[in-house]
């Protein structure tokens, strides 16, 4: 278990690096996720007339 005590500036300011790093990381990864979205919904769609 970790005690941040009364000031916990001294913890956060050494965790801020990392987690602007895990942030940083989270953003590329949405952004990479939304644009393949959309080049998914820009494919044309194949649609089987049930024929065969």
């Amino acid at each position: 278990m970790i005690w941040i005590g009364w000031n916990p500036t001294p913890l956060l300011d050494r965790m801020e690096p990392s987690v602007q790093v895990v942030l940083e990381r989270l953003d590329e990864a949405i952004l990479e996720d939304q644009a393949r979205v959309e080049d998914e919904a820009n494919e044309p769609q194949v649609v089987d007339g049930g024929q065969e």
